[in-house]
């Protein structure tokens, strides 16, 4: 509580000035890397501006660092100091003070991650949602969002920071023009999170998946359409459009077993695809596209 008292109260740019995160050059010692976790779990109205400027190249550094070292057990403490900077971006995302000023520069480092670093996926959709959330509920907007935008359950966030989240550090004027923002930026990371979700082991979709709904329900409709027919394209499954909302998942189910001359795989791309449309389709507010589809 003493720590949750101190980041709050201060703020980790003041925190990181006295106690300074950093690796020696010389003997690669690593100093204060015990205040990762403490800040993971309580930073809250921090900055996405700090989070680029201080954090990210932090992470860098101590990256850099590993590559350098030749023994095992230090290259691998400094990876794993590398990887838990990263995994402060969704404590920095919990009601920064610039999002509409700094989300998009973010958004593009994010894209990136998206297309070459795995880690990081689970910490992108986590820092997603909880941007997206946290502002359509200032705005009254949540209780359309549906299951997507329910607060993603993690063991990266902490309870106790959700106490000073039950506070609106918005007003509706700057809770309005950070999803102004957001919307503006979520065709592109929305078309890199269906890439990458057409390629990613069944363990990492479901947050993939809940990322994508999230930034879906604030996206215009027509957009979203237009993405998830190129998708359903991608799965050769346009053909099935006209009977998605007619099927319920035992249609869906005996349809997959009559097909006994395609290979596992196609199968399971067929699934994905009636998955993400049906996932994707319900967050379009006041479309019916894609009711009763069956999700196997």
């Amino acid at each position: 509580m003493y720590w949750l008292c101190c980041v709050i109260a201060i703020g980790p740019e003041k925190i990181l000035t006295l106690l300074p995160i950093n690796t020696n050059a010389e003997d690669l010692t690593c100093s204060n890397v015990w205040l990762i976790p403490i800040l993971r779990n309580y930073v809250v109205e921090s900055s996405l501006g700090f989070f680029m400027e201080h954090i990210v190249p932090l992470a860098e550094s101590f990256q850099r660092s590993s590559s350098e070292v030749k023994k095992s057990v230090i290259r691998g403490s400094l990876q794993a100091y590398a990887h838990g900077c990263w995994g402060l971006l969704p404590a920095f995302c919990r009601h920064p003070t610039d999002t509409y000023q700094k989300f998009g520069t973010l958004a593009k480092l994010l894209i990136t991650f998206l297309t070459k670093d795995s880690f990081m996926l689970e910490n992108i959709a986590i820092a997603l949602q909880e941007l997206v959330k946290q502002n359509k509920i200032v705005l009254g907007l949540n209780e359309d969002a549906g299951e997507f935008a329910a607060p993603a359950k993690t063991s990266e966030i902490n309870d106790s920071s959700r106490e000073f989240e039950s506070r609106t550090p918005y007003s509706k004027k700057i809770a309005s023009k950070n999803i102004k923002v957001l919307a503006t930026c979520s065709m592109e990371l929305l078309q890199a999170l269906i890439d990458v979700f057409f390629v990613s082991p069944p363990g990492k979709r479901q947050f993939l998946k809940d990322a994508i709904g999230c930034l879906a329900s604030i996206t215009d409709s027509a957009v979203i359409k237009r993405m998830f027919i190129l998708s359903l394209e991608r799965c050769q499954l346009t053909n099935d459009l006209p009977e998605f909302g007619k099927q319920g998942s035992q249609n869906n189910a005996l349809a997959d077993q009559e097909q006994g001359n395609i290979t596992s795989s196609e199968r399971d791309a067929k699934r994905v695809g009636r998955w993400l449309f049906y996932g994707v389709s319900c967050q379009i507010k006041g479309q019916q596209v894609g009711e009763g589809i069956g999700v196997d």
